[in-house]
């Protein structure tokens, strides 16, 4: 009868280590979502300059210049091209990432960024073919590049590194929005 308790109490422990694993594995998936680990791995470097050809007449500066709608372009195109991190001039691109105007320079995260913007991003090794394949992606570069002279380059070297996240992410200010429809009490119901 010991023998049985020391296995039962011996198979608990690994079932115990399983889980520990499982959560860990799991703890690690979400933070690498969150952008909070840096990678290195196979990828693409695409680099955006400003045009160098004069604002015609009847142009306006701003189309020749390299902007917010431009890098969020290129980083949604990269995302449904299969890129698994994005970073902008080394600010790694997570899902509560604001790309903002703010004169000739941009916003991102809380980092100011000045051109060229090299936007860098992981992802399987058909990632290039997937982004070339865009019809987004190339009308986007057909659009900007022949249109404007906005410089559009693209690399691959042997490794690209995308780093953590460094901003905050934790919530300072936030509360729940009262919903005008009745819900269900969790004590009701049930399931």
């Amino acid at each position: 009868e010991l023998r049985s308790q020391i296995q039962v109490v011996e198979g608990e422990g690994e079932g115990s280590a399983t889980v520990v694993r499982q959560l860990n594995d799991r703890l690690q998936q979400a933070r690498i979502a969150a952008g909070l680990i840096p990678l290195t791995g196979s990828g693409i470097v695409i680099q955006l300059e400003d045009s160098k050809l004069p604002v015609p007449p009847d142009g306006s500066g701003s189309d020749y210049l390299v902007g917010s709608r431009d890098i969020r372009v290129v980083v949604e195109e990269l995302w449904a091209a299969g890129a698994e991190a994005i970073a902008v001039n080394g600010e790694r691109i997570t899902p509560t990432s604001a790309v903002i105007d703010v004169g000739a320079s941009l916003l991102v995260n809380s980092a100011y960024l000045t051109p060229p913007y090299q936007i860098s991003a992981l992802g399987p090794p058909d990632l290039y073919d997937g982004l070339s394949a865009s019809a987004g992606f190339v009308d986007f570069v057909r659009a900007r590049s022949a249109g404007y002279g906005i410089g559009v380059s693209l690399a691959e070297p042997a490794t690209v590194d995308v780093p953590a996240f460094v901003g905050t992410v934790t919530l300072r200010y936030s509360r729940p929005i009262p919903s005008a429809a009745p819900s269900a009490s969790p004590a009701a119901g049930g399931g």
